[in-house]
């Protein structure tokens, strides 16, 4: 093929190539502060359609008849129309990669100048259309330039070059590649605008300005590659925090003095009733291991798997304190999910602040209910009770920041929500809402 034929191919695929990085950066999601990705976006649209129409354009000339003539005229317009204005995205795009508020300065004065210079260019453009000011198409449907052509060319020079100083005044402020590249982007299209004086019959600077975008989605494609190297890191030390946080959370649980006492209990019940102590053994390993086993729990669990959970904690405490409560439940619902370990501490509350501190006639009461938009689970006691406005010290604080633990894992895991209502002497009551859609947050 000769470079007659392979001028328009180039030029063509070149506007595909364009138009499909375009596409892709815009499909990619974006994040606050990628301005300059956005530009690329523009050029690529505004670089894909300037080849496309000078291939339509190159493909029709000589050709008979007013489609070709109407295909020449508009493929010549559109090209000259995106070479004025690439410049304006490509200063955007400069200023863009700037730090500390460099680039809004430069906008500021030189975008006027780039302005003025685009809009100018752009009048020619519309005038040579009746009198072939840059360009004229003769009666054969030949293209041809005007004696206003090089005039066009020096403004749009003295652009390139206003880019050029920017560049070389800042350079320190830049990563050595990012700086090559802007360099690339202006040395091309700038040292092929001047090869092109000369040099008659092809635009050297649209070949120029489809290797330019090229390498800009190259180079935006890398970036691309690195954010999301990024965020995948960044999901994996998350994964480990939320680990972390679970196995803080399930040790938290196993409290030393309550592991200490149950042994204790179990030791002198083996010496009293047997049955009972190897059911505390049991009771206590079940215990054991479900809060070992909640550290992997990343989703929830089943309600009666809770429950079971809560009935070993209380036959352990019931050992320890067999006179001073009782507890029944009623739970008719159980056919939802909520996060491992959330009814537990609520229940361990009920226990240690609530009906042990009376001496006896403790009754510690969990239900279920649902309702139209919820999952219910009531935590109650006829206990001590607290003031919610009393100031926190000692274990308070701790038992404070448990609760907080429980709302936030409610929160995260089910979208449910903790409330809870307390008076003195009266007793306390927690209640958990669950909601049935696991998007509502009502």
């Amino acid at each position: 093929m000769d470079l007659t034929g392979m001028y328009p191919a180039f030029e063509l695929w070149g506007g595909v190539f364009c138009l499909v990085g375009g596409v892709s950066l815009l499909l990619a999601r974006t994040e606050k502060g990628e301005t300059g990705r956005r530009y690329s976006i523009c050029m690529g649209f505004t670089g894909g359609m300037m080849l496309i129409a000078d291939a339509l354009a190159w493909l029709f000339r000589g050709m008979p008849g007013v489609i070709p003539r109407l295909m020449v005229y508009a493929g010549n317009f559109l090209s000259f129309l995106g070479n004025y204005w690439l410049p304006a995205i490509l200063l955007l795009y400069i200023c863009a990669c700037f730090e500390d508020g460099k680039g809004d300065e430069y906008l500021a004065w030189l975008m006027p100048f780039v302005m003025v210079v685009s809009i100018f260019n752009t009048l020619l453009l519309i005038i040579s259309q009746f009198n072939g000011m840059l360009y004229y198409i003769d009666e054969d449907n030949v293209y041809h330039r005007g004696s206003f052509l090089y005039f066009s060319w020096l403004f749009t020079g003295m652009t390139l070059a206003a880019f050029l100083l920017l560049l070389i005044k800042e350079r320190k402020s830049l990563k050595k590649q990012q700086f090559l590249v802007l360099i690339s982007l202006i040395l091309i299209p700038g040292t092929l605008l001047a090869i092109q004086i000369p040099f008659y019959g092809y635009s050297l600077t649209n070949l120029g300005s489809a290797v330019c975008l090229a390498m800009l989605f190259i180079i935006e494609l890398l970036r691309q590659k690195e954010r999301l190297e990024k965020q995948t890191n960044d999901l994996k030390e998350r994964d480990a925090v939320i680990r972390e946080m679970q196995t803080s959370i399930a040790l938290s649980q196993i409290k030393p003095h309550f592991l200490y006492n149950c042994l204790n209990t179990i030791y002198v019940l083996c010496g009293k009733n047997l049955e009972l102590g190897r059911r505390g053994i049991s009771d206590l390993s079940d215990y054991l291991r479900a809060n070992i086993g909640s550290i992997d729990s990343r989703v929830p669990i089943s309600f009666e798997k809770e429950k079971e959970h809560v009935i070993k904690y209380l036959d352990l405490e019931k050992l320890r304190f067999p006179d001073e409560f009782s507890y029944s439940f009623f739970t008719p619902v159980t056919d939802f999910t909520l996060p491992a370990l959330t009814l537990q501490p609520l229940v361990e509350n009920a226990v240690r602040h609530g009906v042990v501190p009376l001496g006896n006639d403790g009754i510690i009461l969990i239900t279920t209910r649902e309702t139209d938009r919820h999952y219910v689970i009531t935590v109650s006691d006829n206990g001590a009770g607290f003031d919610p406005e009393a100031p926190l010290s000692g274990d308070d604080k701790a038992e404070h920041i448990g609760i907080r633990n429980v709302r936030e894992r409610l929160k995260r895991l089910s979208g449910g929500e903790l409330e809870i209502q307390s008076v003195i002497n009266y007793g306390t009551e927690a209640v958990i809402r669950i909601p049935k859609n696991p998007n509502s947050r009502s």
